[in-house]
């Protein structure tokens, strides 16, 4: 089983590998790994059925690149905080500890703790929302892929963006912006990219 794990990152490497050597000179269509065809008669009938369909992409791919951009929890004492002063209710009740017994004031810091993180969800999940629209504003299309957990960091967002390359800095310069917005928050936005469009090609079902 180690060495099926070994052979199989050797070769996700080098199909990625590959995908981004085709990319430098201009647009793609990135299979997925594992993507298989029996035969070269099968490779031309592939092409010959989805001509139009993979010449547009093509086109529509043409001088555009795809950028990851994830927006990450890495601070959950300064999201709190800044939850505390915008939440005037919340930040009574954390004084009002203050003159409770050690024992009761247990189970009422647990209470608010509970309150204080779902309300950091929320703030963070507006936040998030507006991020995503400038971002796709500032991009020729956008999408939300299925959000994965990172070094431990809570992901409000993972997102792609196609961007073409001529709007690359100005994209750039959005991300860097809201980042700098947000740090105090102890949000963090981490770019990436870059990538072969894997989300904005559609995958041939074929065996």
């Amino acid at each position: 089983e180690r060495e099926d794990t070994a052979w199989l990152e050797r070769a996700v490497r080098a199909h990625e590998f590959v995908l981004e050597r085709c990319l430098e000179p201009g647009p793609v269509l990135p299979m997925r790994f594992a993507t298989t065809v029996r035969d070269h008669a099968d490779v031309r009938a592939l092409l010959h059925e989805r001509h139009v369909e993979f010449s547009a992409t093509l086109e529509r791919l043409l001088g555009h690149r795809e950028w990851g951009v994830k927006v990450l929890l890495s601070d959950p004492e300064a999201l709190a905080q800044h939850v505390l002063e915008l939440r005037g209710d919340l930040a009574a009740r954390e004084r009002e500890l203050a003159d409770r017994s050690p024992g009761a004031a247990y189970l009422v810091r647990k209470r608010l703790d509970r309150e204080i993180a779902l309300a950091g969800d929320d703030l963070s999940a507006e936040l998030v929302h507006t991020t995503h629209q400038r971002l796709a504003d500032a991009s020729a299309d956008a999408c939300l892929p299925t959000g994965s957990q990172s070094r431990g960091e809570r992901v409000y967002l993972n997102a792609a963006y196609l961007v073409a390359e001529a709007d690359e800095a100005a994209f750039k310069s959005v991300v860097a912006e809201i980042d700098r917005e947000h740090s105090e928050l102890g949000l963090r936005q981490e770019l990436t990219g870059p990538w072969p469009p894997y989300n904005f090609v559609d995958q041939p079902e074929r065996q």
